[in-house]
């Protein structure tokens, strides 16, 4: 029988910030997928959470345009569509799942998720956890969703709510809510690069099991 449908990415989160700085810019972070999985689905929202003391879910305010490519182990890169458009608009407060992209990663392996952003004059986007260039993660200002080199740089990033897929081995999956613990506010662990995610119940997680995680401070 065929496993369903399921969660099978880590350094995967609800947006918690937004930014406006740059109107095109392509972010490239790295998601490790612990029970191996194919047939992966990136799910993106446009809006984030705000800040305690309210810690309500928050519109941009507008609309952005998406175009990803999921880059594998060996470099080679394999466009993203939506309803077969390698570019989706989201509405501000609306959620996007791609179409299953046909790409294979193995148990314990990883994937690199190259998200370019678009966004009018002044428009924002939400954000996450800061990219770290020790990982090999960060960004270009400009489209390289689908080829050319993205150097590294620690900046704020840009990623997925969820990695779904078709697992190939049996594997939990866990959905993470909670304050600052749970995001991972001054865990230096996660600021010097730890590979899949901030916050104490990530670490506990260590990589063994595939998450999303939906903490703030």
């Amino acid at each position: 029988m065929a496993r369903p449908t399921k969660v099978v990415g880590c350094k995967t989160l609800f947006p918690y910030g937004r930014a406006n700085a740059i109107a095109v810019r392509t972010y490239r972070t790295k998601h490790f997928i612990p029970p191996g999985a194919t047939n992966l689905r990136l799910v993106h929202v446009n809006s984030y959470l705000e800040t305690a003391p309210s810690v309500a879910e928050t519109n941009t305010g507008n609309a952005i345009v998406l175009k990803c490519g999921l880059e594998d182990s060996l470099g080679t890169i394999t466009p993203v569509t939506w309803g077969g458009s390698p570019t989706k608009s989201i509405a501000q407060g609306a959620t996007a799942t791609s179409d299953p992209v046909v790409v294979t990663v193995a148990p314990g392996g990883y994937v690199w998720v190259r998200c370019c952003v678009t966004v009018g004059a002044g428009e924002w986007y939400p954000t996450g956890w800061t990219t770290h260039s020790g990982d090999g993660e960060g960004t270009f200002d400009g489209d390289r969703a689908h080829s050319g080199a993205i150097g590294t740089s620690t900046v704020v990033g840009v990623y997925p709510l969820a990695i779904l897929g078709t697992p190939t081995s049996e594997c939990p999956t866990v959905a993470i809510l909670g304050d600052s613990i749970a995001q991972g506010t001054r865990d230096y662990l996660w600021r010097s690069g730890y590979p899949v995610g901030g916050g104490w119940f990530v670490r506990a997680l260590d990589g063994v099991m595939p998450f999303t995680q939906f903490g703030q401070s």
